[in-house]
């Protein structure tokens, strides 16, 4: 059941990714969208699942107590199948996200830009004064609790 409903929002998916490009053909937006996204595809690695870091073979929530060693290699299995076209949809949603940002920053004149040029500035460096102070706490309490 989870199988046929993952492959019906798959197929929504990337439907609706085909019907929007082919909706507007000759308008530029969608032409560099278009683009973007290629281009993303083709310099993102597709992940086939193998590596440790990126693909984690792990039950779904509530299955560990009641699979059978069988029925765990199959769910195991199901999840390397679906797990390189799912990194795919990724890249090509975040290609999307990074899109519509510049799209975004189009709209603005160029002293709002500098604005939230500088706005970010001050968040990623009050993120970073905030890290600062908070990593050495972190640091002393690891040391005290090893032997």
């Amino acid at each position: 059941m989870y199988r046929s409903a993952f492959t019906v929002i798959f197929m929504l998916a990337v439907s609706s990714l085909y019907a929007q490009n082919d909706a507007a053909p000759n308008n530029p937006r969608v032409a560099s969208t278009r683009l973007t996204l290629e281009k993303a595809d083709a310099e993102r690695p597709v992940n086939n699942g193998m590596s440790g870091k990126a693909y984690r073979r792990m039950l779904p929530a509530g299955f560990k107590d009641i699979v059978e060693a069988e029925q765990r290699d199959r769910i195991y299995a199901t999840q390397k199948e679906y797990h390189a076209a799912i990194q795919r949809l990724k890249a090509r949603i975040e290609a999307l996200e990074e899109e519509r940002d510049r799209a975004y920053e189009a709209i603005l004149n160029e002293e709002q830009r500098e604005h939230i040029r500088k706005y970010r500035e001050n968040r990623k460096a009050a993120s970073k004064k905030t890290a600062e102070t908070l990593l050495p706490a972190n640091t002393e309490q690891i040391e005290s609790d090893t032997p």
